[in-house]
């Protein structure tokens, strides 16, 4: 940095000797934005930071200044935060029930993968995809909603909409016009269960959910397919109906966005792993990472016009030089000059005193994965505040 401005130096000298003193004022002024910027650019990467209370941290929503909505993708659980407070979550709502349909019936892991708010309502969506081992599992095909409701002492409250609807995948893959995006064999058949349709082998996997600037319609991200090795964008118009009046599903025109990255000496092509909508950038930001399980993950943004390409962001280097974070969802405050980017750390190993610590069988050599500590006050998920400033094409 300190060449560059002997450089600078050198050239406001030359341009005061010949165009005059404005001049010199006009080149400081220049020289002072491009030290700004060239101290921006070598800033250090933002630090992670740790909140309690749950580990895979899979999708969510900002519903105040400094608060904020979480589910966990291995519990039917939505827990709420607040920025400066990380010790603990404020409150925590189970939704097994209304996923189940009926009163003291629960379902088992909805994995939901989604989030997006638009007014008080709050959109969710789980993976609609297997299991690890290709299972078929009725219980992810879920989409729902919550109401926020703020309560007089400030606190808030959760209430489902309507009712949870499970034909989404079922019906994608029945329309005529997407019969060329693999969703059909990404699904698969229920009784056809292969490790191939695996969620992060080749089976379906929803993984992002934002509502466009106007609240018209929910664009829903894919983790697979990768149709062509392009990220699939399929936009939903009717969800109020979907969850109130239980109508089918109405989609809109697919929009397949290329995703490339090099890193390391490999080229990665990556899929949608959370986007939001965020209107200070007047632009869709897009967590893309690997369709598998390898844990390479870029930011860009997007226009929301399938013309456009998507653009790579300076701060994809925040995250791709984090050696222990794992990417799956961006929260935007519209009032904030940053957004919080949460990593999903399940597998994350944590030091336990004994066995009795854990899930039978998941101890291991004074070890254990967050996701099987029996006590969940212990488990924590990473969060990255990164800077507007980094997500400017």
């Amino acid at each position: 940095m300190l060449v560059g401005l002997m450089v600078w130096d050198a050239h406001m000298k030359l341009l005061a000797r010949s165009l005059g003193a404005m001049s010199l004022c006009v080149c400081a002024l220049i020289a002072t934005l491009a030290a700004q910027e060239t101290d921006e650019a070598d800033a250090p990467a933002p630090a992670v930071v740790r909140f309690a209370g749950m580990c895979d941290a899979s999708a969510g929503v900002a519903i105040s200044e400094r608060q904020f909505l979480v589910a966990d993708d291995e519990r039917n659980v939505i827990l709420a935060y607040d920025l400066d407070q990380p010790a603990a979550p404020l409150a925590e709502w189970n939704w097994s029930e209304h996923l189940a349909g009926e009163p003291g019936k629960k379902v088992d892991e909805a994995d939901v993968e989604g989030a997006t708010r638009i007014g008080d309502t709050v959109y969710w969506i789980a993976s609609h995809g297997r299991n690890l081992h290709g299972k078929w599992r009725p219980s992810r095909h879920q989409f729902f909603a919550t109401k926020l409701i703020q309560q007089d002492d400030g606190s808030w409250d959760l209430q489902p909409v309507g009712q949870a609807f499970s034909r989404l995948a079922t019906r994608l893959v029945q329309e005529p016009k997407f019969g060329s995006l693999e969703l059909r064999d990404a699904l698969g058949s229920w009784w056809n269960e292969t490790e191939e349709l695996a969620p992060k082998a080749s089976g379906l996997s929803i993984e992002g959910l934002a509502a466009d600037p106007d609240g018209q319609r929910l664009w829903i991200g894919f983790r697979n397919p990768l149709p062509d090795n392009r990220a699939l964008l399929v936009p939903l118009l009717n969800a109020p109906r979907m969850l109130e009046h239980d109508e089918d599903p109405i989609f809109g025109d697919a929009v397949l966005l290329p995703f490339h990255v090099r890193w390391q000496g490999k080229d990665n092509d990556l899929a949608v792993r959370s986007i939001e909508y965020h209107p200070a950038l007047h632009a869709y930001l897009i967590v893309a990472g690997r369709p598998n399980s390898q844990r390479v993950s870029a930011l860009y943004s997007w226009s929301g016009s399938a013309s456009d390409r998507p653009a790579l962001l300076p701060g994809s280097k925040d995250v791709l030089l984090q050696q222990d974070f794992n990417p799956e969802a961006l929260i935007v405050w519209p009032q904030r000059a940053e957004i919080l980017l949460l990593s999903d750390d399940g597998t994350r190993r944590v030091p336990v005193a004994a066995a009795e610590e854990c899930a039978k069988g998941a101890f291991d050599h004074g070890h254990c994965e967050q996701k099987f500590l029996l006590d969940h006050s212990r488990q924590t998920f990473g969060a990255l505040r990164i800077p507007l400033s980094r997500l400017k094409p």
